[in-house]
């Protein structure tokens, strides 16, 4: 197990009741110092850019990616191409600079939405590929 306490750490979504929550209980139940997490927001600068996730990464040990480009369901459906868009890009630029960077860890949050529409709550691992996501949440689920 890695000893959090020691490590620097960025959040992205910092705003979203799930970055909080990771926060709280990094501090909270790891013992993780408060000034060793970075809890990114949507005021700063976007990581979908390379260079911005680059400077976003800089200096950190770990990278817990819970940011999202959203707008709920109807955003969803008016602007398909916007939402995939810039859901991959950011995705994928935060994983590069990590990479460039030596993080040694990153994870990656994914989303219910994710799920084939006709798969049984609870969700199971194994039925993620019976289908494809939900029509309505196809450019956010995809990306």
């Amino acid at each position: 197990m890695i000893d959090l306490r020691t490590k620097r750490i960025l959040i992205t979504g910092g705003e979203g009741f799930l970055a909080q929550a990771v926060a709280r209980n990094l501090i909270e139940k790891r013992n993780v110092p408060k000034e060793n997490i970075s809890l990114r927001t949507r005021n700063e600068k976007s990581p979908r850019f390379l260079e911005d996730a680059q400077s976003a990464v800089q200096g950190k040990n770990i990278v817990v990616h819970l940011s999202m480009f959203s707008g709920g369901i109807d955003f969803h459906k008016e602007h398909p191409a916007e939402v995939f868009y810039n859901n991959l890009m950011t995705d994928i630029q935060l994983m590069e600079a990590a990479r460039q960077a030596g993080v040694e860890k990153f994870l990656g949050m994914g989303s219910a939405t994710e799920y084939p529409f006709n798969v049984h709550i609870p969700f199971k691992e194994e039925n993620f590929w019976d289908g494809i996501p939900e029509e309505t949440h196809m450019p956010f689920a995809t990306a």
